[in-house]
């Protein structure tokens, strides 16, 4: 055998970092941000807004 085949071997599958339901809700609170986040920096809508709206997606 050689090394290579040995590593393959020893590698452990990754744990999934979020399950199904976790990406679900990230999905859906983008979707309702997702003016905010994407919109051009304008008089009505500055950085702080944007922030704002990824603080309200992280808190789900």
């Amino acid at each position: 055998m050689d090394a290579v085949t040995l590593n393959e071997k020893k590698r452990e599958k990754r744990k999934l970092n979020w399950t199904k339901i976790e990406t679900e809700v990230l999905a859906a609170a983008y979707i309702e941000q997702h003016a905010l986040i994407n919109g051009n920096f304008s008089s009505t809508l500055s950085g702080k807004d944007k922030d704002l709206a990824w603080e309200k997606i992280a808190e789900k």
